[in-house]
């Protein structure tokens, strides 16, 4: 059996960096759900994967225009 290592989880302040945009719009892009995000304890985070998949969304809308 096989063991998959767990993905990357960032917090806002990294999504934020990551996407280089300020605190506020990524916090108000984890509210909406554009980017979907995961509770632990008191802290909201974003796994690796759907940072990927909401930039990759966004991309392609990009395209399109």
């Amino acid at each position: 059996m096989e063991i998959k290592a767990a993905p990357q989880l960032y917090r806002r302040e990294q999504v934020a960096e990551k996407l280089g945009i300020s605190l506020r719009a990524a916090d108000e892009l984890i509210l909406t759900k554009q980017i979907p995000s995961l509770k632990i304890g008191k802290r909201r985070l974003v796994s690796e994967t759907a940072l990927a998949a909401f930039i990759r969304k966004r991309e392609s809308v990009a395209k399109t225009s």
